[in-house]
């Protein structure tokens, strides 16, 4: 019976990673659905020369293998879900070269003006290919069963000063709001130290 269900397990990993990779990163062969799939849409509205800014960074980036992010690499923007808009700013985020090398850029974002957006302040957006898709998902959902401390995760559509870019997974990034919504208390966060493999978070 044990190994019945460790069986259960894998084939819905496998699933989960094969037939929701069209969904996320649509191909040539594949139909780009327009849907919202029941998710919300989102929109980030950045200065012409901010994004410009952003390009110049992300491309030198891909060139390098690497980013190294900077104070000054911080843009100034908006965050637009239907009438509500928070001021925020981002940069570019990159634990892999995965996150940057399509359309789809990764971005690490925080609201401004002491304002949270749908109880976050410090979030990230990526391309849910760089988080094996579903997998990722089907994991915070497991700690958060076992009330294991996990970062909220979910799916958004993103546009970006009015483009669709697809679907994009969404991370919660360590903070006091993680702890109030999981009903902890106010305490330091520790994790395990990733700059082996991360070039910026």
């Amino acid at each position: 019976m044990k190994d019945k269900k460790i069986y259960i397990i894998l084939f819905f990993f496998f699933v989960t990673g094969t037939s929701t990779a069209w969904i996320f990163n649509p191909g040539k062969t594949v139909p780009r659905f327009n849907q919202d799939f029941g998710l919300r849409n989102i929109e980030l509205q950045v200065s012409s020369g901010k994004l410009w800014k952003l390009k110049n960074q992300r491309d030198a980036a891909v060139k390098t293998g690497f980013l190294s992010t900077k104070t000054e690499d911080w843009v100034k923007g908006e965050l637009v879900e239907g009438v509500e808009k928070t001021k925020i700013e981002l940069r570019l985020k990159n634990d892999g070269s995965n996150h940057l090398k399509s359309d789809k850029w990764s971005f690490r974002i925080r609201t401004t003006d002491n304002k949270a957006w749908s109880g976050l302040r410090s979030f990230s957006l990526q391309n849910p290919a760089a988080k094996n898709h579903l997998d990722e998902w089907v994991f915070h959902q497991a700690l958060l069963g076992e009330e294991v401390l996990s970062p909220r995760y979910d799916f958004l559509r993103v546009f970006l000063n009015g483009k669709f870019l697809g679907i994009f997974s969404i991370e919660e990034h360590y903070s006091d709001e993680l702890l109030y919504a999981q009903n902890r208390i106010i305490a330091p966060i520790l994790r395990f130290d990733d700059e082996s493999f991360s070039y910026a978070r």
